[in-house]
């Protein structure tokens, strides 16, 4: 599997070997570092990033994603009340949590 970013310049090369390569991949999963949000974008710059892979059959696939820098604001919580003074008392078997409407 391999990643391009806006750019063109590859950011990621993935190539499975020997007994993996037969078998294939269903998912990865990547965990990092994170650097402030700032620092993040200017290193994921917004734009067209384009996905390339091939099946265990030789079958060759091809994806694009669009990342924009467009965040949607963090929620506001509004039931139960304020976990920053006092936790309140929640039924384990009955607990909801309710927030306003994200924009």
């Amino acid at each position: 599997m391999k990643v391009f970013d806006p750019n063109e310049r590859k950011i990621l090369d993935i190539t499975a070997k020997r007994s993996l390569k037969k078998q294939g991949l269903t998912e990865l999963f990547f965990e990092s570092s994170e650097p402030s949000l700032d620092e993040f974008l200017s290193r994921f710059p917004e734009g067209e990033y384009e996905f390339e892979g091939r099946t265990t059959n030789g079958v060759e696939l091809e994806s694009d994603a669009i990342l924009t820098h467009v965040i949607p604001a963090g929620p506001e919580i509004i039931s139960p009340p304020s976990l920053t003074d006092k936790p309140p008392v929640v039924d384990p078997n009955d607990f909801v949590i309710q927030w306003e409407p994200v924009t």
